[in-house]
């Protein structure tokens, strides 16, 4: 083959770009190969290209490698979440723990409406103390009946009629058989009464949330707004920061099943990589997740790494992976038939075809299994326009971080009373003014509730007179009894011996004292029972009569007092006319000092980045001063409630969420901890958490990385000019446009520390 000197003329407008560019590489290229080579070694002689920008001479030596395709999963260090909710829908009524509380296992959390069951239990109760009350005070007349029983059988005895005794003893066997049977009736009765109270504590312990684990209180339902739990939502959530493990919030394991036989998996950290694999969850979680169509976050565990809470990990995934194989880029590799083969630069500088044998590919790099030798340069055909007027970059490693940053947040107090409306009825107005302070016995809230009639208050009324007047005459006869007990007793002690000769009328007399003093003692004890029967059931009545006289003269208006110093806010029901029903949140107030400070969160808007999570430090920068602190809890926002978490319960799976958690206008965020000495009067903090904070990151300036799309458009593909041997070389990296903050961006493989790579002062890279 001549050489051809082929010269191109330029606009004189257009800048000369001075550039030596192999035609018959290019040609050949085009031609794939006829009459520009065979398939023996051979040199060839390259045509000399005064001037062009149609492609560049580029050269990339043959060189060991890995073969494969990364994926990077952005990992955070969390702590295992303990769920405890409710296995059914409930109201809840008291929360006792706030976030950033440390819980012990066992200790009480939560608690829904119990009225119902309280109520139930309060009459067990009094029909148990009643019927305790009756067998004590059957015990007591037992006693005194046997004593004057016995009396009598002695006073046959002392009068030698035998026969009189022996009939007194089966009397009295009768009534021991009769009193024990009548006994094991009430105690049976009593039995009843203690199963259904322990039925009914088993459900009340259903309404109370107490601990499956100790740990720190990192999610808890805010009464303020919402306290109505469907079954599954999460009530609180208790962290155990001794137990962490690597979560990808951004990637369920539905999602990463194609990832679940990658041939090689690692973390990248501080330059070093680590062994990762899936933290797998037990098979029947799975299997559910797939019946229900929800999936929980993946997650991972290292080998020889401990990981500490909040840290962003990285892992790496490669589906497909050779170690240290020969390899070439794709650029390089022309088809002919179904023959492979590349251009190779010659001992002279010529150009030789030569075929070769290949095996896997990534789709950036092929492995050469024959026809190549490491060391061994080789053309490849790009459009890139190699930098000219450059500035050397050295690699290094650095620390890198990326921020979500917001700037709203408030001081509240997690110490929060909640109020419900005691009655079904409709709104009727606020009697403080929302978001102010209030003092212990101010009135916060009045609804108006349906007026009872005359014909019930009339009927209530009349069933008081009628209990006095019914309790008025028992006592008369139980006092008049009483007087004659003791004026017999008067008689007997004052009355003379019977004479010898009438037997009956000695055994009559001969233990009269003593039977009259215990049917005295009994006539007292009556008196007794009969003003404390009095006294419960006269309290009730009242009670509930002063409820709707009170009602009725207020015109049904009913108004709810703070039963403590704290600021008021009232949730969304709060508009007159409105219906509320009994057990409906109304409002709240948050009672002593401010504790926590939340943060508005500014929405997970960086793709496949860690979001907020308990342990994350933070920091607030002021105009003046920068505070640190730590992130102790989620509010729960649109992601949040859509996070699906585990529990595991009698051997099944459970799965729960958080709810949206409402604080007075910030919606979505996140509680934190901060420095004792920041105050709301600092102006124009920003507050910040990790996103990603790596050390010994590769990290190299943004303008220095270029883009490419394969044939289709449908993959963009990233590369740097590095230089090798003096000269620039288009060399493919891993990098994600996730991974970039301002000028500097983190590259995950494909260079090293040390090599040196172009930026362009002509305004080239992406």
């Amino acid at each position: 083959m001549k050489k051809t000197v082929l010269k191109i003329k330029f606009n004189k407008k257009h800048k000369i770009m001075k550039r030596v560019v192999p035609f018959g590489l290019a040609f050949c290229f085009m031609l794939t190969g006829s009459g520009c080579g065979d398939k023996k070694k051979k040199t060839e002689d390259i045509p000399e290209l005064i001037e062009s920008t149609v492609t560049n001479e580029a050269l990339r030596p043959v060189t060991r490698g890995n073969i494969g395709s990364m994926t990077v999963i952005m990992t955070r260090g969390v702590p295992k979440n303990y769920s405890q909710y409710f296995d059914v829908d409930r109201t809840i009524e008291k929360m006792y723990v706030r976030y950033g509380d440390y819980v012990e296992k066992g200790d009480k959390l939560a608690e829904a409406s119990t009225k119902e069951i309280d109520d139930s239990i309060d009459n067990y109760e009094k029909t148990k103390k009643n019927l305790q009350d009756s067998i004590d005070a059957d015990w007591a007349g037992y006693y005194r009946d046997i004593e004057s029983m016995e009396y009598d059988r002695d006073s046959y005895v002392q009068v030698g009629d035998s026969e009189g005794a022996a009939k007194m003893d089966n009397e009295i066997n009768l009534f021991k058989e009769n009193f024990n049977y009548s006994q094991e009736q009430k105690k049976q009765q009593l039995e009843n009464i203690d199963k259904e109270l322990s039925r009914l504590s088993e459900e009340k312990d259903k309404l109370t949330i107490y601990a499956s684990h100790s740990g720190y209180v990192t999610y808890a339902a805010n009464l303020d707004y919402y306290s109505y739990r469907r079954a599954y939502e999460n009530v609180v959530m208790i962290s155990d920061y001794d137990d962490i493990y690597l979560e990808a919030d951004t990637m369920n394991i539905k999602a990463f099943s194609k990832y679940r036989t990658a041939e090689k998996m690692y973390a990248l950290i501080e330059g070093k990589t680590y062994p990762a694999s899936e933290y797998t969850y037990a098979p029947s979680v799975s299997l559910y997740a797939q019946s229900v169509g929800k999936y929980p976050c993946v997650r991972f565990k290292l080998e020889g790494y401990d990981i500490s809470l909040g840290e962003t990990v990285p892992i790496c995934i490669y589906p497909e992976y050779i170690e240290n194989v020969l390899l070439v880029g794709n650029d390089s590799i022309r088809n002919d038939g179904s023959k492979r083969y590349v251009f190779v630069q010659g001992p002279t500088g010529g150009m030789e075809k030569r075929e070769i044998e290949i095996g896997t590919t990534d789709g950036i790099n092929t492995e050469v299994i024959t026809g190549l030798e490491e060391g061994e340069n080789v053309y490849y055909l790009s459009s890139d326009l190699t930098p000219i007027n450059y500035e050397q970059i050295t690699v290094t490693r650095d620390e890198y971080k990326m921020y979500n940053i917001s700037d709203t947040y408030r001081h509240i107090s997690t110490d929060i009373d909640s109020y419900a409306c005691p009655e079904d009825g409709k709104y009727y107005k606020n009697e403080a003014e929302d978001g102010s302070d209030v003092k212990e016995g101010d009135p916060l809230y009045t609804i108006r509730v349906e007026l009872y009639s005359e014909a019930k208050i009339l009927e209530a009324t009349q069933n008081i007179k009628y209990t006095k007047r019914q309790h008025e005459n028992t006592l008369e006869a139980l006092y008049g009894n009483l007087d004659r007990i003791d004026e017999e007793i008067k008689n007997a002690e004052n009355a003379e011996a019977p004479a010898a000769t009438d037997t009956d009328a000695i055994r009559e007399n001969m233990h009269k004292l003593d039977k009259l003093k215990i049917e005295r003692e009994q006539a007292v004890n009556d008196i007794q029972n009969e003003n404390d029967s009095y006294d419960k059931n006269i309290s009730e009545m009242e009670k509930e009569y002063n409820k709707m006289r009170s009602i009725n003269d207020n015109d049904g208006l009913v108004t709810i007092y703070a039963k403590r110093d704290g600021k008021v806010n009232f949730s969304g029901y709060c508009y007159p006319d409105n219906q509320v029903y009994r057990g409906q949140q109304v409002a709240s107030v948050e009672c002593g000092e401010a504790d926590k400070l939340l943060v508005k969160a500014t929405g997970k808007n960086m793709a496949n980045l860690p979001g907020p999570a308990p342990g994350v430090k933070v920091q607030l920068t002021g105009k003046e001063k920068t505070y640190d602190g730590v992130i102790t809890g989620l509010l729960g926002d649109g992601y949040e409630a859509s996070k699906i978490y585990v529990d595991e319960k009698d051997g099944k799976a459970v799965f729960t969420t958080n709810p949206e958690n409402t604080f007075s206008g910030i919606e979505t965020g996140y509680f934190i901890n901060v420095d004792k000495d920041f105050t709301d009067e600092e102006e124009h903090v920003h507050i910040s958490y990790e996103t990603v904070s790596l050390k010994n990151a590769l990290v190299i300036p943004t303008k220095c990385i270029c883009s490419e799309k394969n044939v289709t458009g449908s993959t963009t593909k990233y590369f740097v000019w590095k230089l090798e041997n003096g000269e620039l070389t288009k060399k493919y990296i891993d990098y994600f446009t996730n991974y970039n903050v301002g000028d500097n961006s983190l590259i995950f493989g494909g260079i090293e520390e040390g090599d040196i790579i172009a930026l362009d002062k002509n305004g080239g890279g992406k």
